[in-house]
């Protein structure tokens, strides 16, 4: 008879024994955990500056932040009701977006393309 690896988890399920890495136990019960993507480190400049000095970035079209945060009151009313009918907010009336969601908001394309352009940076680099 083989020896079996007792300690771990997979051993109580029944399972092969073998590193227990990728499982995360809580209190409801265990689950196994989805890899994290590559870190692809922090941005080297802030994304307005880099929206406006990288080549690549200057030709996305950001979202209009003044025309969005000046729009007419009877069309944020008209926005907070469709969302509260639709149950799009959980059936609460929702809040005004802050500051950093509406920055976030407003440069997702540009994260986008960057983060496209590094990794194809790290893909196409000679080992």
């Amino acid at each position: 008879m083989a020896p079996t690896n007792t300690s771990g988890s997979n051993a109580q399920a029944g399972g092969p024994p073998g590193p227990v890495a990728l499982q995360s136990y809580r209190r409801t019960g265990r689950r196994i955990v989805k890899p994290r993507p590559p870190y692809l480190g922090k941005f080297p400049k802030p994304l307005s500056v880099l929206h406006a000095t990288v080549p690549e970035l200057r030709d996305i079209k950001l979202f209009d932040v003044e025309a969005y945060l000046n729009r007419a009151p009877a069309e944020r009313h008209a926005e907070a009701a469709r969302a509260f009918e639709s149950g799009e907010c959980g059936h609460e009336m929702p809040v005004p977006i802050e500051e950093f969601a509406i920055y976030r908001k407003a440069y997702a394309p540009v994260v986008d393309r960057y983060l496209g352009m590094v990794q194809t940076a790290e893909r196409d680099r000679p080992l």
